[in-house]
């Protein structure tokens, strides 16, 4: 039937070429009338455009085929060319011409043509011109001669079965048993599997009849099949199913085909039957009494006759069975299972970085040891980044390079992984150019389109519509406009993952680095996109240009369109991405440039940004899409002469010309502010659909609000603001915003700060909105009393209001009756004080959040009653310094509850608010009400999330409220309370699960009771010491803090102790006797931090008056130590003396610290020995740092584990050891130092010994003694024989590059190179 019709429209353009081939030569007679003119031009644009649609019809139909024949693809670019030509040439026409068949979209159909006025007046020379190029095109269009190969009439069947022949044949059979990076997604895969019969009995017995779908979906080349090869041969599944089925169903669903393969796999012969019938009966003979099935249906397309009513038949024998079935698809779409009732879907996504590098070196160094080879590594590490996760690239390339060395290695990194792998069988290439060539010949063209931008550019959905449609791949209907068609398109090839949704928002997408290359692969013929770095050769037939200006070539030379050749064929000239090349780009671009691309439909200057407009951008009269940014100014006059402009796309607050109301075509003007003052006759712009909000404007030269009487099409987000200065009722009437009903999102602002207007209340009734509004907003208005319309039943897709500064409203509308309404904020309603059953009235039934705030006047409201706001969640009330009751009794589904700044609002039970029968509750801030500071819980109801800690926090809060709210809490972990000037005691009787404690500046408060069966209490931190023994048996923390005159503390009770904490306690004396530890093992870590006078002085472990440490070394399980502000401390020894055998382990040698890891002494001014240490002390530690201890003058033994040594403003330390006569050979034992930082250097024999003995990586030097060290360091032979690869020190300078290296920086070029032995530094 197709090829009848394209036939028929080929016999009538040729036959009515014979007719009129006389009327294309100019006859001798005498000079025609204006009639005749006419006439004639109707004559021939009727069969242009007959023609044209030939020709279209032509390319289409070419679009489903993948040709390879050179001599038709030449031909259809010949088509290509024509069929541009006549579409250039209708573009010119006057107004009244249009109407021969211009359906709005830049597309022309024989069947829309109407006659020509026959008086209107045309110069002769504009008749002449077009008559003359009408002939030229006919001209052309004749002489392009069909090939011999398109002749054929089976042709086109060649081609598709060609196609056909081609396609995928898979087996269940593992092709790579070994799998990488989808270990989670088989366990997924084979949890549904096991699981369905469970799932079956849970669910409902009509439920599909016992069939379970999942589909795993995704682009080709994820490895889908091989995932469902190993869950179909996995053991558990094979003992788990009796019978299994694999059938590969590819481009055709057909049942009867399908329901064939399927009795194969189970061994049954289907050979014999050509109806479905007998083939179903068969099937459900087989199966009948069987158990258990799993069906897989690989590699699932797209397809006509894939719908439900089929999948339902092929299913049918699947069902009604006593046993349950499985059913495992693949596919590419995710539309397929769409069609299966019950189906999960499982995206698979792309493998790690690190899953996609394994994948690569299996096959790359297949049979041979990868550390053999570190060259070839160390590129393969960077080839494996650029397959993106894509298990089939990787595989691919890894198998190219099997074989090959370093070279092809690096031609490999140095190209594209679709030019290498091209040729390649078995390769990603061809898996995705199916996947292509299954596309509609529309969704072909927007693909390919795509190739102009860079990869990983996140593209803005409403942007590529507007371009496409400008370029006319977007063809209208009557049903649905080009707008809506295009987010179809979108979501189609969406739904294919030729894009992928962008993470971060919703309505951009991106394209994966493969799906780029399969664009520009496949729009080669027509798009073209170059570096602007980089000169290439623009093939002569380009169609689309683009140049990718990337911050790697800032200052370098943009290719100037002067060099272009032949730049009069685009149609599209792109600079996409930031305006980072504004200078460059306006030297090299002169400003007449773009006369030689007068044929451009899209104009992308987002990247450079010029300061102004060239004037020679008027002259591109076939201009539809323009994007500038960064201009400086208004926007120019001549603007509104591009009558064909579809998309003004500006990004910044410019004031528009007032030539715009020329722009008759124009459907979007994309701004950078929300609203604008509108040139006068905008209103006549009627197809606009986007377009910046109105702002109402006392100026005589800006448009009334009444101009938008006409302009029905906006659509999406739209404000109106600045109606303080409407002076007319009348205007607000004639927006007819009742009319817009494509507006979604709308605001009415007027400046609150402004005086009142009598008209103000029927100004706010005369913007009533369509009722498909979803969301409002009303701010500033000072009418008595609220819209009728506001509140309406008949605004049923209301789901967000917002009213602000309404403060003359005496009562609220009547919302609760808006049935969709989910989320009401109202804010300075200043005249209500009372909220009563109106307000209610229909009971919020879908209501999630509520927020009233700053309305000064409001007392009380009725309270919801029994059933209304069954699902407000989220309640915020804050700054209502009247409010004195609140009842909450109705709406126990709040999850978040917020009041602040409401003073007269009582906290108590019985009193104005009543919290207790909140139950389902998970947060709860309380601040600024009578006798409350602040009362902040989190996670504290018995729903809370099992991860999550319920805690509670206590400020300035009264005794009866802090008792309340702690008999609400019960099941909290957290307690902290801060400033509860007037609490006397803390009842912890009923919390059960409290795991930590804090209490600061509670100067009267009193712990009254613990939870008799609490069996531990892992953290206490006290302001004040009080009842320390109630917990002394319980706490695994404890925290002390300003205790002022706590001088000693009785720590040998705290027998289950790990972290103890002691901070701004300045009396506090750690004497050998003051601080006595229990007698335990269970000691990690201890901290104490003091404060002497008003200077916070931080000291961990010490205070300001120790005079000596306590015998530390027998905590068996400390790990951390850190030393601070022991400003008495001269010396610190090592007592053994009282380490009984009863301390140690019976496995553990009699050690100092045994498990100490981190040890850390700062700002010690007297401390000048370090006595006591023995050699096997310390054997676990691993970081030792010394700061500020200016009189140490020596280190103990150090243990061979250390790993990382600091020595800051440690003026006396010039040696890493003096104990051991022989210490240089000691230090050879360091073998794990990996890191030296010495501030004032250190002797140059221990650098010696350290680096001659391969041990530092790293050694940074600073200060002013590092100088002659490090010179000496360098220069010397030993140091050339280290494994030091970082030096340090303050301000040196490379003798080669003569470049200064900053502490910071690290390095200079020649120590990049490895120099360092070799040239020194000064």
């Amino acid at each position: 039937m197709e090829e009848t019709i394209r036939s028929a429209i080929a016999q009538a353009v040729e036959e009515s070429a014979a007719a009129h081939i006389g009327t294309l030569t100019p006859a001798a007679s005498p000079v025609p009338t204006c009639r005749d003119r006419i006439s004639r031009i109707h004559v021939k644009a009727r069969w242009l455009i007959r023609m044209l649609a030939w020709v279209r019809a032509t390319l289409d139909d070419a679009e489903d085929m993948d040709i390879t024949d050179e001599s038709i693809r030449s031909w259809l670019r010949q088509l290509q060319e024509v069929a541009d030509a006549a579409e250039d040439l209708l573009d010119e026409f006057p107004h009244e011409v249009l109407r021969l068949g211009f359906v709005g979209d830049g597309g022309w159909t024989a069947g829309s043509i109407t006659e020509l006025p026959r008086e209107r007046k045309m110069t002769s020379e504009m008749d002449r011109l077009r008559d003359q190029r009408m002939e030229d095109i006919v001209s052309r269009f004749m002489k392009i001669k069909k090939p011999e190969q398109a002749r054929k009439p089976d042709y086109r069947k060649e081609q598709m079965n060609a196609e056909n022949i081609s396609a995928r044949r898979t087996s269940s059979v593992i092709e790579q048993p070994h799998i990488v990076g989808r270990d989670e997604e088989l366990a997924n895969i084979r949890q549904f599997l096991l699981s369905s019969d469970a799932e079956d009995a849970r669910g409902s017995d009509d439920v599909d009849d016992h069939v379970s779908v999942m589909a795993i979906v995704g682009m080709g080349g994820l490895g889908k099949t091989t995932l469902a090869q190993l869950a179909y041969n996995d053991n558990q599944v094979n003992q788990h199913f009796q019978l299994k089925s694999w059938v590969c169903v590819s481009e055709d669903f057909d049942v009867i085909r399908l329901t064939k393969a399927m009795l194969q796999s189970l061994n049954v012969e289907a050979s014999g039957f050509s109806e479905l019938d007998p083939l179903q009966r068969k099937l459900v003979q087989k199966l009948k009494g069987q158990g258990r099935l799993l069906l897989v249906l690989d590699d699932v397309w797209e397809a006509d006759n894939l719908n439900v009513h089929g999948w339902n038949l092929l299913t049918a024998p699947l069902r009604n069975r006593s046993a349950g079935t499985n059913i495992i698809m693949t596919t590419r779409s995710r539309k397929v299972p769409e069609m299966a009732p019950r189906t999960s879907t499982y995206d698979l996504g792309f493998l790690s970085d690190e899953d996609t590098l394994e994948l690569f070196m299996l096959h790359a160094f297949e049979g041979r040891d990868p550390s053999l080879y570190q060259n070839l590594v160390a590129v393969g590490v960077n080839i494996a980044k650029k397959c993106k996760g894509v298990p089939l690239a990787a595989k691919t390339l890894g198998g190219l390079l099997r074989t090959t060395g370093d070279e092809k290695w690096n031609e490999i990194l140095e190209s594209e992984v679709w030019d290498a792998t091209i040729n390649q069988e078995g390769s990603i290439t061809p898996i995705l150019r199916l996947s292509y060539q299954h596309l509609l010949a529309p969704l072909k063209r927007c693909f390919r389109y795509c190739s102009l931008f860079p990869k990983d550019y996140v593209f803005d959905r409403n942007r590529m519509i507007c371009m496409w449609m400008a370029q006319g791949f977007i063809k209208a209907n009557r049903r649905k406009l080009m707008e809506d068609i295009g987010q179809r398109y979108i979501d189609s090839l969406l739904s294919r993952s030729f894009f992928q949704t962008c993470p971060s928002s919703p309505k951009r997408f991106l394209m994966h680095d493969l799906m780029h290359d399969l664009a520009r692969c496949v729009s080669v013929d027509e798009c073209h996109s170059m570096a602007g770095s980089k000169s290439s050769l623009i093939p002569s037939d380009i169609r689309h240009l683009s140049i990718i200006l990337t911050s790697d070539s800032r200052g370098t030379i943009i290719p100037s369109i002067k060099d272009i050749p032949e730049p009069n064929f685009f149609r599209s000239f792109l600079l996409p991405g930031e305006n980072f090349y504004l200078s460059i780009f306006e030297r090299e671009l002169q400003s007449d440039s773009y006369t030689r691309m007068e044929h451009l439909r899209v104009l992308d200057l987002g990247g450079v940004g010029p300061h102004r407009l060239p004037e020679s951008i008027a002259h591109l009269k076939h201009l539809r899409y323009l994007r500038i940014s960064n201009l400086i100014g208004e926007l120019p006059e001549f603007v509104g002469s591009m009558h064909h402009l579809q998309t003004l796309d500006l990004e910044g607050p410019y004031q528009l010309p007032n030539s715009m109301s020329n722009l008759h075509n124009l459907r979007h003007i994309k701004l950078g502010s929300d609203v604008i003052e509108y040139p006068v006759g905008i209103g006549k712009l009627t197809d606009l659909q986007t377009l910046p909000g109105f702002r109402v404007s006392p100026k005589h030269n800006c448009a009334k609000l009444g101009e938008l009487k006409d302009m029905n099409n906006i659509r999406g987000k739209f404000a109106i603001k600045g109606l303080e200065n409407l002076d007319s009722v009348n205007e607000a009437k004639k927006a007819c915003l009742d009319k817009k009903r494509n507006i979604l999102y709308l605001r009415l602002e007027r400046d609150h700060k402004s005086d009142s207007l009598p008209i103000d209340e029927e100004v706010l009734e005369s913007l009533k909105p369509s009722v498909k509004l979803r969301s409002l907003k009303i701010s500033g208005f000072k009418g008595p009393s609220y819209p009728y319309w506001l509140g309406d039943l008949s605004f049923s897709r209301l789901h967000t209001i917002k009213l602000e500064h309404c403060g003359n409203w005496a009562s609220l509308p009547p919302l609760g009756q808006l049935p969709s309404l989910k989320s009401l904020y109202i804010s300075e309603a200043g005249a209500v004080k009372y909220i009563g059953n109106d307000f209610f009235s229909g009971g919020f039934l879908q209501l999630e959040e509520l927020t009233l705030e700053d309305m000064y006047n409001w007392k009380s409201w009725c309270g919801a009653q029994e059933g209304d706001c069954p699902k407000l969640k989220n309640l915020s009330i804050s700054r209502c310094e009247n409010l004195e009751s609140l009842s909450l009794i109705n709406v126990g589904a709040i999850e978040v509850l917020s009041i602040s700044e409401c003073p007269e609002l009582r906290f108590l039970p019985g009193d104005s608010l009543e919290l207790s029968h909140l139950q389902r509750v998970r947060t709860i801030t309380i601040k600024g009400i009578y006798q409350v500071g602040c009362i902040d819980t989190s996670h504290f109801s018995m729903a809370a999330p099992l991860e999550d800690q319920p805690r509670l926090y206590l400020e300035d809060v009264g005794q009866r409220e802090a008792e309340y709210v702690l008999g609400m809490c019960s099941s909290i972990c957290r307690l902290t309370v801060r400033r509860c000037w007037n609490l006397t005691s803390l009842p912890l009787g009923n919390l059960s699960a409290l795991e930590y404690v804090e209490i600061i500046e509670c100067p009267q408060l009193w712990i009254t009771s613990v939870y008799p069966q609490l069996q531990q209490l892992p953290s206490v931190k006290l302001e004040a010491l009080f009842l320390l023994n109630e917990f002394s048996h319980i706490i695994h923390r404890l925290a002390i803090t300003r205790c002022a005159n706590l001088t000693s503390l009785p720590l040998m009770e705290l027998t289950a102790l790990k972290y103890l904490e002691i901070s701004e306690c300045n009396q506090l004396q750690l004497s050998s006797g003051s601080l006595q530890l229990p007698q335990s093992s269970s000691m990690l870590e201890m901290k104490i931090e003091s404060i002497r006078g008003a200077e916070y002085v931080h000291s961990l472990l010490q205070c300001s008056k120790c005079e000596i440490l306590p015998p530390l070394g027998q905590l068996c399980s400390l790990k951390e130590l850190y030393v601070k502000e022991a400003s008495s401390l001269e010396s610190f020894m090592q007592d053994y003396g009282d380490m009984s055998e009863k301390v140690w382990p019976e496995t553990q040698t009699h050690v100092a610290f045994p498990k100490l890891k981190k040890l850390e002494f700062h700002d010690m001014p007297v401390w000048k020995e370090w006595l006591g240490a023995r050699e096997g002390d310390f054997p676990r530690l691993c970081k030792l740092i010394l700061k500020h201890c200016p009189k140490l003058r020596a280190l103990p033994h150090l243990p061979p584990s250390l790993e990382k040594l600091e020595l800051e403003a440690c003026d006396e330390l010039t040696s890493l050891s003096t104990f051991d006569s022989n210490h240089t050979q000691s230090l050879k034992f360091l073998k794990s130092l990996r890191r030296l930082l010495a501030e004032g250097g250190l002797g140059m024999p221990d650098l010696y010994v350290l680096n001659t003995a391969l041990i530092l990586k790293s050694i940074y030097m600073l200060g002013q003694n590092a100088d002659s060290q490090w010179s000496m360091l360098v220069k010397d032979k030993y140091c050339r024989r280290g494994s030091i690869d970082k030096m340090l020190k303050t301000d040196i300078k490379c003798l080669a590059c003569e470049e200064h290296v900053s502490p910071i920086a690290a390095w200079c070029t020649c120590i990049l190179r490895y120099e360092v032995g070799c040239v020194g530094y000064k």
